[in-house]
């Protein structure tokens, strides 16, 4: 059909075309974990045809750990086109309205889905945290604060049915009052949790819960993920209760919403871990007892509601470890389902 050049002025109004223009600019951002670094090349999008090319920038900007840093290209003609193309910005005629049966033609693994997909799968549980020297207190700090507040708004944007927005992030640096208190609660759970498996004396469990609370005190910030509209979470003091470090029961989600909402909650970590592990961060997402103790519910503030879905402990690791897996991908993990072999098997 043939369209003259007033039906397409609308196309260029400057709010659609830097709509447009946004979706066209070229980034390439460059992430720091340990000694290597990835790059993420961007992939630009014709108008024209919907097909896509991989146009390489190169970035001069250094990246140093541990902080990321990014940096903008814009294609000096936005509107680029591809072979057999006839879209120009300049030509508004019949000319520029082409065939999209080819959007999806060109099929390629670009490299920034390789590096997107290589920092998902580096992604591990880290223990062992690097204690970082005293004159780079501030620094840290002021680092780790910030690269949270950036992890939180990835975990913001993960699957949330009725966009209930469930989950809720407490933060907690070290040295603070609150992770003074964090370590102490520790140390109480641990200490009671040795004796009353009775393993060893009592001087020994007081020993190795001393261990853990000197260890908990070497990791830079914790967070707490809380996820609200649950079943009540018993408390300390329901019933005869007194004791704070005492392991509470467990009360799951009862309702498919409460369900759906853990999910998200769930979703919402690993979308945080990932965000701290591409600034060269290590996590680890804790379940143990301490989360689940009326001390630990005070400290956080925590609702009637609220369950505690982890704690994640955060730091630069000292080393990230093996992947181990004992399923295969093909087969174990990945099954096609192809109704035409089901039949083919039932009838034989």
């Amino acid at each position: 059909m043939m369209m003259n050049n007033t039906n397409l002025s609308h196309l260029f109004r400057p709010n659609l075309l830097q709509n447009a223009r946004s979706q066209l600019d070229i980034t390439y951002s460059h992430f720091h974990f340990g000694n290597a670094y990835f790059g993420i090349r961007g992939t630009e999008q014709s108008r024209s045809s919907g097909g896509l090319r991989c146009r390489q920038t190169s970035c001069k900007i250094p990246c140093r750990s541990p902080t990321v840093k990014t940096c903008s290209h814009s294609s000096k003609r936005r509107f680029s086109t591809i072979k057999n193309s006839h879209f120009d910005r300049n030509d508004h005629s019949s000319a520029a309205i082409t065939d999209r049966s080819d959007t999806m033609m060109c099929h390629h693994l670009s490299s920034s889905a390789q590096t997107f997909q290589q920092v998902i799968s580096s992604r591990r549980t880290v223990s062992n945290f690097i204690i970082r020297p005293s004159s780079q207190q501030s620094s840290d700090r002021q680092f780790l604060r910030e690269a949270i507040s950036r992890g939180v708004e990835c975990a913001a944007t993960a699957p949330n049915h009725k966009i209930t927005e469930p989950t809720t992030f407490h933060r907690i640096l070290t040295p603070s009052a609150a992770s003074t208190k964090l370590f102490d609660i520790a140390y109480e759970v641990t200490l009671q949790q040795l004796i009353q498996k009775k393993l060893s004396g009592e001087e020994s469990c007081r020993s190795e819960a001393m261990r853990k609370r000197d260890k908990w005190a070497n990791i830079p910030a914790f967070l707490v993920v809380t996820v609200g509209g649950m079943e009540d979470q018993p408390d300390s003091s329901d019933g005869c209760r007194v004791d704070p470090y005492e392991e509470l029961p467990y009360a799951p989600p009862a309702t498919i919403r409460q369900l759906e909402d853990y999910a998200s909650a769930c979703a919402s970590i690993q979308n945080l871990l990932l965000s701290l592990h591409s600034e060269g961060l290590g996590c680890k997402w804790a379940t143990g007892p301490v989360i689940r103790t009326g001390a630990f519910r005070d400290l956080i503030c925590c609702g009637r509601n609220d369950m505690v879905v982890g704690l994640i402990m955060v730091g630069w690791p000292k080393q990230l470890p093996r992947m181990r897996r004992s399923r295969r991908l093909d087969g174990e993990m990945l099954r096609d389902v192809d109704f035409d072999i089901i039949e083919r098997d039932s009838e034989v």
